[in-house]
């Protein structure tokens, strides 16, 4: 149901599949006396404060050799995941049809 109110198509449910399983394996489990999966596997807690609604929609800043001088710093996006080999997000820019990654922290709509 994301999906189809954020227009996109069937194309983005590994995107789902994967940002499901990436916030499962940091919430904390009962049967494993409150540990995550994370845990269990890394020997280290995890961290949820990466994790974002899925495909909610984004503010992320643009550095200066992607926007001209006068041109808006930030791009309208929408979260699509995280990347697997570098701590950041995903967001899919609909306007420019194309994927922007970013260590920078987004600004989710409708949060201060």
């Amino acid at each position: 149901m994301a999906l189809s109110q954020a227009g996109l198509s069937r194309t983005w449910w590994k995107d789902a599949a994967n940002h499901f399983v990436y916030g499962r394996t940091r919430l904390p489990l009962r049967a494993i006396d409150s540990k995550t999966s994370h845990e269990l596997i890394y020997r280290s807690q995890g961290t949820v404060e990466r994790l974002r609604p899925f495909v909610c929609l984004a503010y992320v800043h643009l550095q200066k050799d992607q926007h001209g001088a006068l041109l808006p710093h930030a791009a309208q996006c929408i979260f699509i995941g995280y990347p697997t080999d570098y701590k950041g997000w995903r967001f899919w820019v609909p306007q420019a049809r194309q994927e922007i990654v970013t260590d920078s922290k987004p600004r989710l709509s409708g949060r201060g």
